[in-house]
């Protein structure tokens, strides 16, 4: 049965959207853009335009997202917006901790400079 795949650097945007407009912070998130970037060698900065894009129409059109969007700015500022729960036992292939927590602390300082350049 054929069907459409999303190409691996919307899911990459898409997942970058998602860690910035959704309630909460999931770890789902990191480990998908982690483990996308590790397998594709594409880097969340490599695809700024669109996660730009998916960013701004989602909080242009609901007052949630850009809630959240407030909540993530300043939990982005105070540092470590990223924490594991029990989800970090669920995990069903090899992570390396130390090789994670770079990609996580290297991310965020990302995410810093890209809130700033939303409208």
């Amino acid at each position: 049965m054929p069907f459409e795949m999303y190409d691996v650097k919307e899911i990459l945007s898409e997942k970058i959207r998602a860690i910035l407009t959704r309630r909460g912070v999931k770890a789902g998130d990191y480990l998908g853009i982690f483990f996308i970037s590790k397998k594709s060698g594409i880097k969340p900065r490599e695809v700024e335009k669109c996660a730009i894009e998916k960013i701004n129409r989602s909080i242009g059109l609901y007052e949630k997202y850009r809630d959240n969007l407030e909540e993530k700015k300043k939990l982005l500022s105070k540092g470590g917006m990223f924490r594991w729960g029990d989800e970090k036992g669920l995990v069903l292939t090899e992570l390396d901790d130390d090789e994670f927590d770079r990609f996580v602390l290297e991310l965020e300082k990302y995410l810093k400079e890209l809130v700033a350049k939303l409208k």
